[in-house]
């Protein structure tokens, strides 16, 4: 009996540690969107302002944010070091960072083609595309926010119920 309620605590919580790391994944992409946010507002003071050099501003925006921002930006300011295409090196940099990260594929995709203007256009228009990144991460951050209490405590139910009613099932 004793061996039976400890397997019913242990299915309980673990569903419900589940529910919980579902609820989670939410609130850590919007974290890492609103670091991404701070980058790029980064990258535009580099551009604009200090008129740095791209493999300078990358440093720079790794010095100033936080993992996994950091780890993109460093990867990327490594790679900008040799003669390279801009492009391939920050699409490849992006999608080596999806496993530290929790942005969702849309948002991979939508930062991979922030990489094709990088380097090739004017500085109005490099500026005028990040400021679209921008835009894309408040739209997203938005929604996140709208929906992320609801999905909470949608998770951690979810988690709790399947939990008892696999004990249920099970006994």
């Amino acid at each position: 009996m004793l061996i039976q309620a400890l397997g019913a605590v242990l299915i309980i919580g673990s569903s419900t540690m589940w529910g919980a790391y579902m609820a989670a994944k939410s609130y850590f992409r919007l974290r890492d969107l609103r670091e991404m946010k701070r980058a790029f507002g980064i990258l535009i003071s580099e551009i604009d302002y200090a008129q740095s050099p791209l493999e300078e501003a990358a440093v720079n925006i790794a010095i100033k944010c936080s993992l996994p921002i950091k780890g993109i930006f460093e990867n990327f300011s490594k790679g900008l070091s040799g003669k390279v295409n801009v492009w391939e090196l920050w699409s490849e940099t992006i999608e080596n960072s999806q496993k530290d990260s929790y942005f969702s594929t849309e948002d991979m995709e939508v930062f991979k083609s922030f990489g094709k203007t990088l380097g090739y256009l004017d500085r109005e228009m490099q500026l005028r595309n990040i400021e679209m990144q921008i835009d894309y991460i408040n739209q997203k951050t938005d929604e996140l926010e709208k929906t992320w209490e609801k999905s909470r405590k949608m998770y951690l139910s979810l988690g709790a119920l399947g939990g008892v009613m696999a004990v249920i099932l099970l006994i």
